[in-house]
């Protein structure tokens, strides 16, 4: 419901005057501004708005999350504006870029091109966080040096950051992408609205585990740490974790049913096994059962596990298992408790007459939408049948356009990630003045 206008004074603005934008326009801020929130704009309506002068590029920019939170529940978005996902194959010496496969709701087109150029052949994808992608860029010269982007696809921007060479390249490392709303229980916050981002590598040295965090702000390297605590995990393992989570000032990895944690401020490290009894066996992703299945936040703010299992009671019907552990200190015995919050039978969603494997290929965490791949193969010798997309709360599914892909024993064969980005985000990247 929208606020009476002696209420828009809470919303701590600097008086902003119309005159020096000159756009003709008689309503003044406050009233243009009940307009976008009230009225019934969705996104890209707002986006159209943006584009028509600089004085609306600047109100939507600005005042994006005013806007947002004002919206009545009935053009209320979800959490996260999923768009879709982007994809990249590495079985063949084509060195082709990721490419961008968007949802069939979303109609921008916005994120289609954006590794056209050059820069991103022979690249890899690392991460997908919160609108922004992480890119290892010329990967065939990884022997020699270190070469990461982050990229905002909806807007085109691309920071490339410092390369890592000599003493400083890291072997294998996983990697994570932070930002003002991860950061906020540490030590060294980003302000909030903030469209700037930390980079979070962990990575090992010859004795001990290292990590070292990159700043937007700033445009350098901080530098190298050293871990604490009793966490031991290989140089290889640590290649084999992508796309880190965050959950209150510190990052989770999980590679096969091992779940790395490391605090932001402190380094401290934490390792815990995940509980075997949940393992699927519905496909052997690279040759393990242990691979189908990835880490996200509940929206209480919890780490939670999503994967494909089947139910108690010996049925053959797949369900998606959704575990979260429970808030409090560790017990003694260092392994977490982990609660199982729901399951949803998919034997009702898909069509699994000929289906011999479904694959968890990717987790949407601010919307909960699931990506599922199915095959007649349980090994994955052979491309997709088909895939899907799972709104987890709504359980409604949704078949989505894809390329020929599969799992495959080389983990780097094919790359895919889920992409979506909150609205206030969105519509704040659209300021000319971004720090990105």
């Amino acid at each position: 419901m929208a606020l009476p206008l002696g209420q828009l004074a809470s919303n701590k603005r600097p008086k902003l005057i119309l005159q020096a934008e000159g756009d003709g326009f008689l309503l003044n801020d406050e009233l243009l501004l009940l307009v976008f929130a009230a009225s019934s704009l969705d996104t890209d309506d707002l986006v159209r708005c943006a584009a028509t002068c600089r004085r609306w590029r600047r109100l939507v920019a600005h005042d994006a999350r005013y806007i947002c939170r004002l919206k009545p529940p009935s053009q209320r978005f979800l959490r996260g504006l999923a768009v879709g996902f982007f994809h990249q194959s590495h079985l063949d010496d084509s060195g082709a870029p990721p490419r961008f496969v968007p949802f069939p709701s979303f109609s921008s087109s916005r994120c289609a091109h954006v590794f056209d150029d050059d820069l991103f052949r022979n690249s890899r994808l690392i991460a997908s966080r919160n609108g922004r992608l992480v890119v290892e860029l010329h990967r065939a010269s990884r022997a020699a040096a270190l070469r990461l982007a982050v990229c905002n696809p909806m807007i085109g921007d691309v920071s490339i950051i410092p390369t890592l060479s000599g003493k400083d390249r890291p072997g294998y490392y996983a990697c994570a992408l932070l930002t003002a709303e991860d950061l906020l229980e540490t030590a060294d916050p980003l302000p909030l609205g903030s469209t700037a981002f930390r980079l979070f590598l962990v990575y090992k040295r010859r004795n001990f585990t290292a990590s070292r965090c990159y700043s937007s702000d700033t445009r350098a390297w901080g530098t190298e740490g050293k871990l604490c605590g009793t966490a031991k995990v290989s140089g290889r393992r640590l290649g084999e974790m992508t796309g880190g989570v965050a959950v209150r000032g510190a990052v989770f990895w999980l590679s096969r049913n091992v779940v790395l944690g490391v605090r932001v401020d402190s380094l401290e490290a934490t390792s815990e096994t995940f509980p075997w009894k949940w393992k699927s066996r519905l496909c052997f992703c690279l040759g393990n059962p242990m691979e189908n299945r990835r880490l996200a936040v509940s929206p209480d703010g919890r780490l939670c596990v999503v994967q494909v299992g089947r139910p108690q009671g010996g049925s053959d019907n797949p369900v998606i298992n959704v575990l979260c552990r429970s808030h409090g200190k560790a017990p003694a015995k260092g392994a977490w408790e982990w609660e199982k919050q729901f399951d949803v039978e998919l034997q009702r969603l898909l069509p699994l007459e000929n289906v011999g494997r479904v694959c968890l290929r990717g987790v949407m965490e601010k919307s909960g939408v699931v990506f599922l791949a199915t095959g007649a193969d349980r090994y994955a010798e052979q491309p997709d049948l088909a895939l899907y997309a799972l709104h987890l709360q709504k359980k409604e599914m949704r078949l989505v356009p894809a390329p020929p892909g599969r799992c495959c024993v080389r983990r780097s064969s094919w790359s895919f990630f889920g992409y979506e980005m909150d609205r206030v985000a969105y519509l704040t990247s659209l300021s000319p003045d971004t720090n990105a």
